[in-house]
């Protein structure tokens, strides 16, 4: 939508790249607000038990597989590097650092709640790490917004840390199923931390000479998929 916005006239870039700042702001307001819990938790089980119903799947695990089973040529969401891709381009549309690149990232507050149904098994100073190890380079036009808006990069974030600054720890459930019973990390991961998996579901690593080099288990097995 933003796009075609754009192409029509109607918006300069920076109104979209504002417009995508203002939005993430209000929905993680919203999703932080004590009355709006009940709400939240009602709201996804509504969104999975129609999805299930959708597609037959039956169970959250069903629904988990049918959702990664649809080729490229019938799912254009299944390429992960078409996905980081397609975001790149629209992340400053062109325009080019005007500041410091290098400046400290900065979590807006409360905003590990837009990982809280993606990465279930991090605690929520954990889901915080994800968000700035992954977030956008710093210094373009209107993105360095003093909360931290404009750096989130939620598809990275969605696929993990990409920095072990410290030692880590992950306890999984498997019994608990969907992305606590399996889940896979695509970004590459740096730092020099360990990582300790506990519990027995399977953290997997598209980068698994980076995560296994340095896997500390404690019940279960990575995933090497």
């Amino acid at each position: 939508m933003g796009d075609s916005r754009i192409s029509a006239g109607m918006h300069s870039p920076l109104d979209v790249i504002g417009g995508r700042m203002l939005g993430t702001a209000v929905v993680v307001y919203n999703l932080n607000r004590p009355e709006n819990a009940q709400l939240k938790q009602d709201a996804y089980a509504r969104a999975q038990g129609w999805l299930i119903r959708q597609t037959g799947a039956e169970t959250v695990d069903g629904l988990y597989a049918a959702a990664h089973a649809a080729p490229v040529h019938e799912d254009r969401f299944a390429d992960p590097a078409a996905n980081l891709a397609y975001v790149a381009r629209r992340t400053s549309y062109g325009f080019e650092p005007v500041s410091d690149t290098a400046a400290p990232v900065v979590v807006p507050k409360g905003a590990e709640v837009l990982l809280e149904t993606r990465l279930p098994y991090l605690s929520a100073e954990q889901r915080r790490v994800v968000l700035k190890t992954t977030a956008f380079a710093a210094g373009y036009p209107v993105m360095d917004d003093a909360e931290g808006f404009g750096r989130l990069d939620y598809i990275r974030a969605a696929d993990g840390y990409a920095a072990f600054d410290g030692d880590v720890t992950v306890s999984m459930d498997g019994a608990l199923g969907g992305f606590n019973a399996r889940d896979t990390w695509r970004n590459d991961i740096a730092g020099k931390g360990m990582f300790t998996k506990q519990g027995s579901g399977s953290p997997g690593s598209g980068r698994r000479q980076q995560l296994f080099g340095r896997h500390g288990d404690r019940g279960g097995e990575p995933d090497r998929e």
